[in-house]
């Protein structure tokens, strides 16, 4: 029985809420006594109410309250140009986001209404077709897809008609289709087998293949059934390029015994905007339309196409190729239009900005960005294997043809006039992991702490295991995009470092709090650490710290310049210095080596001190803050800035100069006479090169400082070997007149007193300059290493 309901007059409850604005608010409405808005934080969504998030709200809310409500939500996501685990592109320039913008409304699915858009978008097809080799006597078809996944079951979806068709002309049956693939396949591929029923035949990857497709397993689960294979241009797991060609060949003799022709589909999400730019290409392979046996190419555009998310690409050799039955003729939208994707309405602006970049950006433009990406990718893999510390699954960094890693001493970093075609061909991304060497010395350290710990970078560097069969193999992965600058790969390389050693530095037991395993509540009372009064006995040497940073010699290594950081910073931070004069061809006989200083507690802390580059003139406030015995990358601890000279940790500087005496002897020991040996650092690093030069034992070739000073000058005296071996080793110190952390004038006293010591300095004064080095200080320090380390074909030059 329907119960009694009774009239409700609306306009008299209004009245009656008039003097309850409260009320008002909780019901959506508003009065005159509700709180009146000025700024989207002085509506009710500021304190009153939460934005309605599973039921769409009776009443409406000011725009700008909403967009700016949303707007902070969504402060809460990550830094997509900081996602380094997506190979989707996150940079397009102005000008392309402007027609992104003028042409959101527009739909791909209205051909007769935006002729002009479908123009670009058959423009790109024709443009994406040559690029990939289209034979001439063919007409290849095509279209745009939301992405990779589309066109991919488009792909199979064809190969699978075809072989139905072709088995029905011949009587045969038609229920069981297979279609072969890598274990290291995205998950789009095996999607499109159990959305079309197909049987996919997932095949083990290995060392021994690559962790890619492996022709020799092909080989053997080929059959009548098999409607084709999906052959990867860039496996996501580790940029590898699969070997298109020597499966085609299979195939073609496959064909000859059996007459059984098996097409492939070549999914190149990602290789296919970077194969035909980078000079490395697929190696020494064809992989495109070169090839008869491939049929069909997807790329991504919104990947290395350098377009927002949202557009892919299928392109088909030839329109015999796409079964006619698959193709829809529309009359309903005023004209008549072919259609041949899943999906129908799509917007068709990423279709213009990706014709937008093939024209703006030319092969040319495609190509340096691509090559920048390769030497990028190659830089950090090289950085992460000299460290000792990781070793790289990818071998983009390699030589053609050498596949394995040798030893950090194999690590030669790049020439000027370098390219991608001097080593493997692949994707630009780096998949790395911890080193065997460094697993056994840090057993505690788990790899995906790494990532974790990056994570609060911002970074987001997935760590996972390698496909199915050798899944015990994790890995962490950078995709190297566009927007990866050389400036932001130099942060990254000492991040990664930075995060490596604050996990090598902690105790097994306090890593729980991040680390997979059950945390305890002991972990929250205990730690097997040491207090900064004790931090001396510290079981962990100086020469356990963070391995160097080898920039190898060109040529025959006949000498070896040593060059530390400053506080904060870390040896990668000046690597660049030696490959600019790679670049140039200077020093060819000489090899760099950048230690990297171990994490201690720093008293205090100038936050100037991290920077190398400060603004000329720009006035200083807070320069000096307390660190509170915080970890950081350092010589030695710093207690005041006051009196530089004279306050610092006495032990940890003799631990620092026993560390680097270690580094001479182990050069020496390598055949390179001390004499050959140059010493020098920037500011911490400075001092300390000064410190341990003007004391070492061994005759060195020369000790420089950039804005520099020297320690412990009122018992340095005391530490100098009796014989003196430096006294007549020339040295080299640079000072800007407007540095405020290491005070110029501390600099000049610096000179001044080993002058008066018997000392040969030569002190450059570079008017303007603040804590930092500039270009003019760069080109003095080249001018006294090339006159301290000749080639050895030359004489060198007296001391006297």
């Amino acid at each position: 029985m329907a119960g009694l309901a009774r009239h409700v007059d609306p306009d008299e409850i209004i009245k009656n809420l008039h003097d309850h604005p409260g009320e008002a608010s909780r019901r959506h409405i508003h009065t005159n006594r509700a709180v009146s808005q000025t700024t989207p934080y002085s509506s009710r969504y500021a304190s009153q109410q939460e934005i309605s998030k599973f039921k769409i709200p009776h009443e409406g809310a000011p725009a700008d309250s909403v967009h700016q409500m949303l707007k902070d939500e969504l402060d809460l996501d990550g830094r997509p140009n900081l996602n380094l685990a997506s190979f989707v592109g996150t940079y397009m320039e102005r000008e392309a986001e402007a027609l992104i913008i003028e042409n959101l409304s527009k739909n791909m699915s209205d051909a007769d209404e935006y002729p002009a858009m479908m123009n670009m978008h058959a423009r790109c097809v024709s443009i994406i077709s040559h690029l990939w080799g289209v034979q001439k006597g063919e007409k290849a078809i095509g279209t745009a897809t939301t992405g990779s996944s589309e066109a991919i079951h488009l792909g199979g979806l064809a190969m699978k008609r075809r072989w139905q068709e072709k088995r029905r002309a011949e009587g045969k049956d038609t229920s069981k289709p297979n279609i072969i693939m890598g274990a290291n396949a995205q998950v789009a591929l095996e999607k499109f087998a159990r959305y079309f029923e197909v049987e996919s035949r997932i095949l083990p990857v290995s060392g021994k293949s690559l962790y890619r497709l492996d022709p020799d397993l092909v080989k053997e689960n080929i059959d009548e059934n098999t409607i084709g294979i999906f052959v990867i241009l860039g496996s996501t797991y580790t940029g590898h390029y699969e070997p298109v060609e020597e499966i085609s060949k299979i195939l073609d003799d496959f064909e000859k015994k059996t007459g059984h022709d098996i097409p492939i589909h070549v999914d190149a999400a990602s290789g296919g905007f970077i194969a035909p730019f980078t000079r490395a290409k697929a190696g020494d392979h064809k992989w495109n339309f070169e090839l008869p046996r491939v049929k069909s190419i997807n790329t991504s555009g919104h990947k290395f196409g350098l377009v927002y998310a949202g557009v892919g690409w299928i392109i088909w050799r030839d329109e015999s190729y796409l079964p006619k039955h698959l193709v829809f003729e529309l009359h309903y939208l005023g004209g008549t239009e072919e259609s041949y994707t899943l999906n129908f309405s799509r917007p068709g602006a990423q279709i213009i900005a990706q014709y937008f970049n093939l024209i703006h950006l030319g092969f040319s433009g495609y190509r340096s960005i691509m090559e920048n990406c390769m030497t990028n990718a190659r830089l950090l893999s090289k950085a992460l294997e000299a460290s000792g510390w990781y070793v790289c699954v990818s071998d983009i960094h390699r030589k053609k043809g050498e596949h394995t890693f040798k030893g950090k001493g194999e690590v030669v970093f790049g020439k000027d006039d370098e390219s991608s075609a001097d080593y493997n061909a692949g994707l630009p991304v780096v998949a790395f992991r911890l080193s065997d060497a460094f697993k056994k010395d840090y057993p505690h350290v788990k790899q995906e702490s790494v990532s974790t710990l990056l994570r609060v970078k911002q970074y987001i560097i997935p760590n996972y295991p390698l496909p199915p069969n050798e899944e015990k193999i994790e890995i962490l992965r950078v995709v190297v995009r566009e927007s990866m600058s050389l400036d932001l790969l130099d942060r990254l390389i000492a991040d990664i470092f930075q995060v490596t050693q604050t996990l090598m530095d902690t105790d097994a037991v306090d890593l729980s709090a991040f680390q997979p395993g059950v945390s305890s509540i002991e972990k929250e009372h205990q730690s097997q650490g040491h207090t900064k009064q004790n931090k001396h006995n510290a079981k962990r040497p100086m020469s356990h710290g963070p391995a160097a940073l080898v920039v190898p010699a060109l040529k025959r290594h006949t000498a070896t310049v040593i060059m530390a950081h400053g506080l904060g910073d870390s040896g990668a931070g000046w690597v660049s210095l030696a490959e600019n004069w790679r670049r140039r061809g200077k020093f060819e006989e000489v090899a760099f080596i950048f230690p990297n200083a171990p994490h201690i507690p720093i008293t205090v802390v100038s936050l100037m001190s991290i920077k190398r580059t400060m603004e000329l003139g720009k006035r200083w406030k807070d320069e000096i803050t307390c660190n509170f015995g915080m970890h950081m990358p350092g010589w030695y601890d710093i207690t005041t800035f006051s009196e530089l000279a004279q306050a610092h940790d006495e032990p940890g500087i003799l631990r620092s100069r026993e560390y680097f005496n270690s580094l001479i002897k182990a050069e020496t020991e390598k055949g390179i006479p001390s004499t050959r040996i140059v010493l020098g650092g920037f500011s911490q690093g400075g001092a300390i090169s000064l410190f341990t030069g003007v004391t070492c034992p061994s005759k060195l070739a020369g000790i420089f400082g950039l804005s520099s000073y020297l320690l412990m000058h009122g018992k340095i005296k005391g530490l100098i070997p009796a014989e003196n071996p430096n006294k007549d080793t020339p040295i080299f110190m640079g000072h800007g007149d407007k540095d405020q952390l290491v005070k110029y004038e501390w600099g000049q006293k610096t000179a001044q007193i080993l002058k008066d010591w018997g000392w040969k300095v030569d002190f450059k004064t570079y008017p303007g300059l603040v804590h930092s080095a500039d270009p003019e200080e760069i080109d003095d320090l080249e001018a006294y290493l090339k006159e301290r380390l000749p080639p050895l074909a030359q004489e060198a030059p007296s001391d006297s």
